[in-house]
């Protein structure tokens, strides 16, 4: 092979893997390390970040916030570590590269406009701060805002 060919499927490859989707890792496959009675959400967080190769973006009101740990429990997979925050009030927001821990109050203020915009009908991503346009048609509206 030619020294051109090499690089063209390099560089293909590696357009390859960067689109292939989220990591095993991201999946919820790879476990963080808590710590017993009780652990810090920024410390969590940076865990997340290092494990997932993440850019991390913390709220300064969940920063020092603890979570309870149950006695005997040193590890915890993401998906187990995303409900446990979602239970303490902090929602995990990913765009792209970056991950967002934000307190469900500062939601709207701190997650980062614009978001994309979809149609009700499309499929819908998971833990991405978005807009749905619903369209209203046949002068619905005033039963929408009438409850």
């Amino acid at each position: 092979m030619t020294r051109s060919t090499l690089l063209t499927l390099a560089l293909w490859l590696g357009l390859c893997l960067g689109l292939a989707g989220p990591s095993f890792a991201q999946q919820g496959g790879s476990q963080l390390p808590v710590s017993a009675p009780e652990t810090q959400v920024e410390g969590l967080a940076q865990s997340w970040a290092k494990l997932t190769g993440q850019l991390l973006v913390l709220d300064p009101q969940v920063a020092h916030l603890r979570i309870k740990v149950q006695p005997g429990v040193a590890w915890w997979n993401l998906s187990e570590a995303r409900e446990a925050l979602r239970f303490h009030d902090v929602i995990v927001v990913e765009r792209g590269q970056v991950r967002h821990f934000v307190h469900c109050r500062n939601l709207t203020s701190k997650s980062s406009p614009p978001y994309p915009v979809y149609e009700p009908d499309d499929l819908l991503p998971e833990n991405e701060m978005l807009t749905v346009a619903v369209r209203v048609r046949h002068g619905a509206a005033s039963s929408i805002f009438a409850n």
